[in-house]
């Protein structure tokens, strides 16, 4: 229950923050609103509502395997002494799977939207 909430509310975080750094020239701001990965499949490297849902499908994975990493990994770190070399790697290791798993989730949840679309109108924002 509590984990839906949070992916939940940091999904609409998520869109919120793009939708304010979507007009800044910013480079870092451009780097986590801009679309990475191949071209469409449709004409003209058109986006379909298909590989919109492979992204999406490809980034809930993603975000799955990245905290079951983390959450597993984490527990490790516990068996070692707070601020001994083993507790740090491993806690340094569980945050970047963790870390990497949001930001998959960031950059597949602009897909959602066209992916649901029922017009191909609205796969064309891409």
């Amino acid at each position: 229950m509590y984990i839906g909430s949070i992916f939940g509310y940091g999904r609409r975080i998520a869109s919120e923050i793009e939708r304010l750094l979507s007009g800044q020239d910013h480079p870092v701001a451009r780097a986590l609103v801009a679309s990475r990965g191949a071209r469409g499949s449709g004409p003209d490297g058109a986006w379909t509502r298909r590989d919109h849902r492979r992204v999406v499908m490809v980034g809930i994975v993603a975000v799955i395997v990245g905290w079951a990493i983390a959450l597993s990994i984490f527990p490790l770190a516990d068996r070692y002494p707070s601020g001994s070399r083993w507790s740090n790697i491993l806690t340094g290791v569980g945050l970047f799977f963790m870390l990497g798993g949001m930001f998959i989730g960031w950059q597949a949840h602009k897909h959602v939207r066209p992916a649901l679309a029922r017009s191909s109108e609205s796969s064309k924002e891409h």
